[in-house]
Parts: structure tokens; sequence; C-alpha cells
């Protein structure tokens, strides 16, 4: 076992301990499908940063030291999570249509409606939602949108 192989998996346990989703999009895409995962991606470019070497242990893939030095700068990021929550035709038996947007992370709404199911778009998506109860949208990662009438 080489010194560079030991350093990739003690970035590996950092990364699954504190990579934000973001920082793991970012470095996958820059990777571009030739890395063997994100997080190898990002253990990768950790071993870049501190050790000034390319380990080869996320497949072909290398990273470049503008990325290594982001990651290391980002890599004890914390998760920025925004809610909003619409209550909407309770008062007035009047249905609403809303519609959340998700900012730089991705968002999950869910519903009190009779039958809906959680819904989740990616970031800069966005869902549309119907009816009478509370809707909640979290957008983990950025900050959730909402436009539309809530009825009260």
């Amino acid at each position: 076992m080489t010194l560079a192989l030991v350093a990739h998996e003690i970035a590996n346990a950092e990364t699954e301990t504190y990579a934000i989703p973001s920082l793991l999009d970012e470095v996958s895409s820059a990777a571009g499908g030739s890395s063997w995962s994100p997080t190898d991606a990002v253990a990768s470019c950790l071993v870049a940063h501190f050790l000034g070497i390319q380990d080869g242990a996320a497949g072909p893939w290398q990273c470049p030291d503008t990325l290594a030095e982001t990651v290391a700068a980002h890599i004890h990021d914390t998760v920025v999570t925004t809610r909003i929550t619409a209550t909407c035709g309770i008062a007035s038996g009047t249905s609403s249509t809303l519609t959340f947007g998700a900012g730089s992370g991705a968002i999950s709404v869910t519903s009190t409606v009779a039958g809906s199911v959680p819904q989740a778009a990616s970031s800069g998506g966005s869902l549309q939602v119907s009816g009478i109860g509370t809707f909640t949208a979290q957008d983990i990662g950025g900050t959730a949108t909402l436009t539309g009438v809530c009825q009260a």
C-alpha cells in the first residue's frame, strides 16, 4: 500500500463525513464521469491540494490545481437549508396552485393534501403543487422560492 493510497482513503473518510452535496456535484461535474465516484474525485482533490500529488485512486481523472484549492477551502462548509410553508384554502375551501423553486440546492415539497406524494427537483428546478392543505418546501443547499397566490 502506498502513501498516496493511504492519503486517498483518509480523504475519502473526510469527504464522506463533511462534503456538502453542492461540492460533490461541482467536482463530479468537473470530472465528467472519468472518476470512479464523486467521493473519490473529491478525495483526490484533497490529496492533490495537501500532498501536491495526483493519487490515481479515482480512475483516470486528475484534479486541476484550482479545483483542489476550492475543495480544500470548502470541504467543511455547512449545508444551508431553507424551508417555506404555505397553508392554503383551509378557511375558504379554495384550491391554490403554487410553484416552489429550487435555488442552488435540491428542493423537496411535501403536502397534507389527500393522496399527494412528496416531490423533488434538482438545483434550479421547480415544482408545481395544487390543492387545499399545507405545503412545505425544503431547499437543501440553497434558498427556496414560492410563487402563486395561496388562498387563506
